[in-house]
This record gives structure tokens, sequence and C-alpha cells, in this order.
């Protein structure tokens, strides 16, 4: 294989055989090598990006190595850090995964980059959920409940989140002046 690699390193219709080849022949790894290689010739952020998407799958799906395809996709957000496909693929992964803090960090930027009020509504209340549950960072749930209830005060899923930390004394009054409103 390396000997046939220095050969068409370099030629992209060669590299493209190969491509064909290994998926025809479901050779993961020789597959991910070749992109890897396309990838270090690729001219642009755009070609390099869609190459590490397509090893991340390939990690993913194939192979079974979420840790690899993670890798890949943080290598992508490195090209271009807005990169819808590779936040979700994260936040996919690290939530399979159970990396909580990974996953806040991941909500966080998609926060950030959304747009539409549904849309904030609902990467915000997984935020506090996130922190209310697993990460134990009940002012941090609040704040995300409160951020979403001075955008959309029916939020059902908030209030009935702020509703559930009435019962807790440490959290009551906290709660309590965000449900007052």
């Amino acid at each position: 294989y390396r000997e046939i690699l220095t050969v068409v390193e370099g030629d992209g219709e060669a590299l493209s055989a190969l491509e064909r080849l290994y998926l025809a022949n479901e050779d993961w790894a020789s597959l991910i090598e070749i992109f890897g290689e396309m990838s270090r010739l690729a001219e642009d952020g755009d070609a390099r990006r869609e190459l590490f998407f397509k090893m991340a799958q390939i990690h993913e799906e194939m192979l079974e190595e979420p840790g690899e395809a993670i890798l890949l996709y943080h290598q992508a957000l490195d090209l271009e850090p807005s990169d819808a496909t590779a936040l979700d693929a994260l936040d996919r992964l690290y939530e399979d995964q159970e990396r909580h803090a990974d996953l806040a960090e991941i909500l966080q930027r998609k926060l950030e980059l959304a747009e539409e009020t549904e849309d904030r509504d609902g990467l915000e209340y997984r935020l506090g959920q996130l922190y209310q549950i697993h990460l134990m960072g009940m002012e941090r749930a609040i704040e995300s409940y409160q951020s979403i209830l001075e955008r959309t005060t029916s939020h059902e899923e908030a209030i009935t989140a702020l509703e559930g930390l009435l019962e807790d004394e440490m959290y009551r009054f906290p709660a309590s002046q965000v449900l007052e409103p």
C-alpha cells in the first residue's frame, strides 16, 4: 500500500481511483489513509472539511471509533468554527458518549449561532437540563431557564423545570424569583 501511495501522491485522479477501490472493498483503514492524503493535498478549506467529515463518518459508523470521529469533527471546526454539520455531529457524539461538559460547550457554541427564537429556546433548555441533571450547576440551569422565559414567557418545559426546583429548599428562592413575573 505504501508503495502505491508514494507513486500516486499528489495525483488526484489516482487517489480518487484508490478511493473507489477501497470503498468497494470496504477497506476502511486504507480509505481513511487515502482521505487523509487527499486532505493534505486539498487546496481549500471546504474540500478539506468534506474529507474530515468522510473520515469521521467512517470512524463513527464503520469502525465504531467515536473518539477518532470527534477529533476529526474538531479539525473541521478549526477550519470553520460555525460549521453546523460538525457542531451537530459533535452534539450527537458527546450526548451518546455522555461527555456532559463537552456537550455543554458545543450547545453553547450552537446557541451563540442560533438565530431563531425556537432554536435558541431549545438549545438553552437542553443546556439548563444538562447543568441541572448532570453537571450540578443549578445556578447555571436557573439562568438558562430565565433566559428562555425572558424570550418566551409561556415556555412550558422551562416553567416545569423551575417549578420542580421549588421543591428544593436551596433553590426555592432563586427559582421563585424567575417564576414570579
